[in-house]
């Protein structure tokens, strides 16, 4: 998972990507918390092996959701994400999926010991993000404060 910069080592590219990965950070959280009120199972850790745990997760994710997405109605509307100001790009996290959190509990911490590697993909964010991966309208987010 990568991580944002530190407040104190904040440069203009820094809080660019910052802000690009709290925005993506949201809509994972909007995908998952869509899919976790549908399926109870995700409400815990998954007591099998993970090799299949993996293939329940690519079960759901894959399947189900896109199925249910494109063939019910009431699985999916404009009121379970949160929604975007078309003019401003501001998030309002005021998705219903939200009202339906549960805590994760008895999963335990991985320990990395591959600090290097995660450093080196967020230095490619980084860039990318202040690059080819540029949006317009993240300078101006950056200019009203928002990120």
């Amino acid at each position: 998972m990568l991580k944002p910069f530190g407040q104190s080592e904040l440069t203009y590219h820094k809080r660019v990507f910052n802000y690009r990965l709290s925005r993506g950070r949201n809509v994972v959280e909007n995908v998952f918390g869509i899919i976790a009120a549908r399926f109870r199972v995700l409400h815990t850790a998954i007591s099998v092996h993970p090799e299949n745990a993996k293939y329940i997760i690519m079960a759901i994710i894959c399947v189900l959701h896109n199925f249910l997405r494109h063939k019910s109605k009431s699985y999916f509307n404009r009121k379970t994400v949160d929604s975007e100001n078309k003019t401003t790009h501001e998030i309002r996290q005021d998705g219903e999926c939200r009202s339906d959190t549960v805590e994760l509990s008895g999963l335990e911490k991985k320990q990395t010991t591959d600090l290097k590697e995660g450093k080196q993909t967020r230095e490619e964010y980084l860039h990318f993000l202040n690059g080819n991966g540029s949006v317009a309208w993240q300078e101006d987010m950056l200019e009203k404060g928002k990120a």
